[in-house]
């Protein structure tokens, strides 16, 4: 509950906690129960809490039905037990998915061409797995012939084609 440096880890969450990811400055909590959790400067609404306030303390973000998490950069993704992406958080690069650059407090649903089975979170894009096999990507993309650009939208980036 405090601003402090520490050179000792610190307990967060005492118990109940299946994973744990964290970004720039804003981690998050996957509960056993299926609920996210958040704490952490809150810039751009990246706790996902629909308000700017940081939190000292973990609050939560989501009630509950979700299977992983991911924190980017300024950015966070929740897959829930339906294969559903829900993001939140910074958008400059369109790493929410939901085809603006708008920076969203709250989570959104970002529209999939599938059953979503993994995701991943990086400094401005972000990936998911479907169930059948192919990967896609949004947000800030590499280099092409011209120049650097955005993936506003999940845009398919594999296909299953590994034996």
């Amino acid at each position: 509950g405090t601003c402090s440096d520490r050179a000792e880890p610190v307990t967060v969450i005492a118990k109940g906690v299946a994973s744990a990811a964290a970004g720039k400055h804003h981690s998050l909590a996957l509960t056993e129960g299926g609920e996210v959790l958040a704490w952490g400067h809150n810039e751009d609404g990246l706790l996902g809490t629909g308000w700017m306030e940081k939190q000292l303390t973990p609050v939560q973000v989501i009630s509950g039905g979700v299977q992983a998490i991911a924190a980017g950069w300024r950015h966070c993704l929740a897959l829930t037990e339906e294969g559903e992406i829900l993001a939140w958080g910074a958008n400059e690069y369109c790493q929410l998915g939901d085809g603006s650059s708008t920076s969203q407090a709250s989570p959104i649903s970002v529209s999939m061409p599938g059953t979503v089975k993994a995701i991943a979170a990086g400094w401005y894009h972000s990936l998911a797995l479907l169930d059948c096999g192919a990967v896609l990507s949004w947000g800030f993309n590499t280099p092409d012939s011209s120049g650097f650009r955005t993936l506003s939208v999940p845009t398919l980036v594999l296909l299953n084609s590994i034996t």
